[in-house]
């Protein structure tokens, strides 16, 4: 647990030792617009609010339906800490916590010591073959020396190089909301488990269930789709119970009020529906099965374990025949259609976990999770490649029974030489994600390029004139340079950005709205970023059309770069806007005249 917490707090420590004096990190380098969202909840909540606002839609008129009960209980943590701090924190705390959860259920469990280390250090560690086809930005590959991998991947990265949420180091590095969901996933799956001989664990599983529907409600739809798979095998077994089966049911009655609040959000806010809109596809089959092909080689030995000390070659050939398949189907299927197909995958799925599995009961839902969360993230709606989370999980589990498996059969001393290097092999990309993190944060530059990961003073500054504005008038809305990014010579290299996009930090920090802040939250992004540029540049839109954007989206700050030769680059007479009210060595305020 210590290890884990300090692993994540690394990339904070080092950015107190590399940081420019004056200089503020802003805790995040990987996807750094979406932690700036978490911020803008946050905000709102120390302002005393419950219910939430997308801040990064400029329109007033907002129903102020959306509810995070994470987000909201960080906002009351920030009064004491400020934004960064309660981030980092939580970001931790849930990281420790994880660690503690998934040994406590894998002790529940029966595993020995040995399998009980092998498995954790898997989980937490573990990911692919990424570290073949590694790239620091982006998710296609585009640097000469791995173009040999293209017709492997499909012309893609391997998913653990680029997708965290399928994984736990790079969740434990960069995100805390996706640690605190795996957290709640793990006390869903120990109460369900728990849930089969006694009424007790029901309550607690009912609470983690509702409060992970509220705050991140696509993994609601990862578990279900695995408990129903662990629902066939149990059946296949013959170790279904009407008591266990009313149980769950009573467990997975907690999701039902944050997913009625949900669908009446849905319903009755334009904004919030086309943030949902937003497409978030999943990768083709060939670079997650990259991610996660180690894992899957050890999986599959413990799947062909003896079954009454004999070998069941017939029974291993037809599961992986079946499993072809459903990859061969799972290709298939877009964000667009393919439903009938994927249905089909998704049976093969579930008859496979209930053909491959044994009778320990953590294992048959492990095997569930591993098979049907492979599925899972192409089921055709938009929000594909969230059903990825935690998907390392279960095969961590069968892949550390499968290297178990072939440990034993070593002396002590030979076992532990097979497992550091069997360890090394599937840990190497989190040593990589460490190793981005820690260069990201000496760059100044964030995984989207465009956004620098330090506050500098003079950021700060700008900051603090908007906040007072807003106590003004709270309805601010300011329109900054989309950012610009400072590509190197080679490939995947960038540095800190030529402009840095302030639009996602100043809706994060100050409760201000923004006119194109964020790719998903803000509505027709980018048709929005399009009439940003065009208020800086004059190539892009004319003083008329300047104009009538500041109107439509009731602009009431610019902040423009402060270039010594800002005319000469095309950027447009900030005069022409309004007067200036903030002048600093990197920025300038325009206040809009109406």
């Amino acid at each position: 647990m210590l290890s884990v917490a300090l692993l994540a707090l690394l990339p904070n420590l080092f950015a107190h030792l590399v940081a420019r004096p004056g200089s503020i990190y802003l805790g995040s380098a990987h996807a750094f617009d979406d932690h700036m969202v978490y911020a803008a909840w946050m905000h709102q909540s120390m302002e005393g609010r419950f219910f939430f606002e997308n801040l990064f839609a400029p329109g007033e008129g907002q129903p102020s339906l959306t509810v995070n009960l994470f987000f909201w209980l960080l906002g009351k943590v920030a009064l004491f800490t400020g934004i960064i701090g309660a981030a980092t924190l939580a970001r931790v705390a849930f990281s420790a916590l994880f660690v503690w959860l998934l040994s406590r259920l894998l002790v529940r469990s029966g595993l020995d010591p040995f399998q009980t280390k092998l498995t954790l250090a898997i989980t937490v560690f573990g990911g692919g073959l990424g570290v073949l086809v590694w790239h620091n930005f982006g998710r296609l590959l585009v640097r000469p020396e791995t173009k040999w991998a293209s017709p492997l991947t499909q012309g893609w990265q391997s998913n653990d190089v680029w997708q965290p949420e399928m994984f736990v180091m790079p969740s434990v590095l960069t995100n805390g909301l996706f640690m605190m969901s795996l957290c709640l996933m793990l006390l869903v799956i120990d109460a369900v488990i728990r849930s089969k001989e006694s009424w007790k664990p029901v309550m607690g599983g009912v609470l983690a269930f509702g409060v992970l529907m509220n705050v991140h409600s696509y993994d609601v739809l990862t578990l279900a789709l695995a408990f129903f798979g662990l629902l066939v095998i149990s059946m296949v077994r013959r170790s279904f119970s009407r008591e266990w089966l009313g149980r769950v049911v009573v467990i997975s009655l907690g999701v039902v009020p944050a997913a009625a609040w949900f669908i009446h959000v849905l319903r009755n806010d334009p904004v919030f529906q086309a943030r949902a809109a937003t497409p978030t596809p999943m990768s083709p089959v060939a670079p997650l099965l990259w991610a996660l092909l180690p894992l899957l080689v050890l999986g599959w030995v413990e799947f062909a374990k003896p079954v009454a000390g004999k070998f069941q070659i017939g029974r291993t050939l037809i599961g992986l025949v079946g499993f072809g398949a459903m990859l061969a189907a799972m290709q298939n299927v877009t964000i667009q259609g393919g439903i009938a197909i994927w249905v089909g995958a998704f049976g093969i799925a579930v008859a496979l976990a209930a053909w491959m599995s044994d009778d320990d009961l953590l294992t048959q839902f492990m095997t569930s999770w591993a098979l049907t969360g492979l599925v899972a993230p192409y089921f055709p709606a938009e929000f594909q490649r969230k059903l990825a989370a935690g998907l390392v999980i279960p095969w961590a589990y069968l892949a550390a029974l499968g290297l178990h498996r072939v440990l034993i059969r070593f002396e002590r001393g030979q076992r532990n030489m097979v497992s550091v290097i069997a360890l090394a092999a599937v840990c190497l990309t989190s040593v990589l994600w460490v190793r981005r993190e820690l260069s990201f944060i000496r760059d100044d530059v964030s995984s989207t390029t465009t956004h620098a990961v330090f506050l500098s003073a003079d950021t700060r500054s700008v900051l603090e004139f908007i906040r007072k504005e807003r106590s003004e008038e709270p309805m601010q809305v300011v329109v900054a340079m989309p950012g610009v990014p400072a590509p190197g010579t080679e490939p995947d290299t960038f540095t800190r950005p030529i402009i840095t996009d302030l639009n996602p930090v100043i809706t994060g920090l100050t409760g201000a709205r923004t006119v194109a802040g964020h790719w998903s939250e803000t509505p027709d992004y980018n048709q929005a970023r399009s009439e940003a540029l065009g208020v800086f540049l004059e190539q892009v839109a004319t003083l008329g059309e300047v104009e009538a954007t500041l109107e439509k989206h009731k602009v009431t700050l610019v902040v423009v770069p402060n270039l010594a030769n800002a005319r000469e680059q095309g950027l447009r007479d900030i005069s022409l806007l309004g007067p200036v009210v903030y002048s600093g060595s990197e920025w300038l305020v325009v206040r809009v005249d109406r």
